[in-house]
């Protein structure tokens, strides 16, 4: 079921024609992460050194990918890699997002970004990236200003958070 943000940031976007926006929300709760999902926005889990992709883009490209038509680097190099299959339109009918609850330990770092960030800085690089600076805020700072290094074609945003041991 549509929650009643989704149905609101859709209905901020109806005003525009052919445009939409994506979503990745993320609320934590003790030791839990929930996350609601549309687009091409995406969540990231640093765990021990191990980046985890946590959200799965609604693009076209993804779907071709997940039939078996593109592989994953012929797809990054695909000029219609952002064409939505989901987004907050402004429809009458929100989309349903994608729901996860997920475990998180004392030490994971979270991504959560956009596609201006995620389609310049390959995922081979986030790990890395992740773990130079010990202060959240220092490393959003630090992957925005390379992907606008690196010719960001997109808004770039990006949050960082560190789990900790509330005990």
């Amino acid at each position: 079921m549509p929650t009643r943000g989704g149905a609101n940031a859709s209905t901020a976007v109806a005003g525009c024609p052919d445009s939409g926006t994506t979503l990745t929300a993320a609320l934590l709760a003790g030791n839990r992460l929930a996350l609601a999902h549309v687009g091409d926005s995406r969540a990231y889990l640093l765990r021990d050194g191990a980046l985890r992709r946590l959200t799965r883009d609604h693009t076209v490209v993804q779907a071709l990918v997940d039939a078996g038509e593109l592989s994953p680097a012929e797809a990054a190099a695909r000029p219609d890699r952002a064409l939505l299959l989901k987004a907050l339109d402004g429809a009458d009918v929100p989309p349903e997002p994608q729901l996860a609850l997920h475990e998180l330990r004392p030490g994971d770092r979270l991504l959560l970004c956009t596609d201006g960030l995620s389609a310049v800085i390959p995922e081979q690089e986030l790990a890395p990236a992740l773990t130079r600076a010990a202060d959240p805020a220092a490393t959003a700072r630090d992957l925005v200003a390379r992907a606008h290094a690196l010719g960001a074609p997109d808004n770039v945003a990006c949050v960082v958070a560190d789990a900790v041991d509330r005990a």
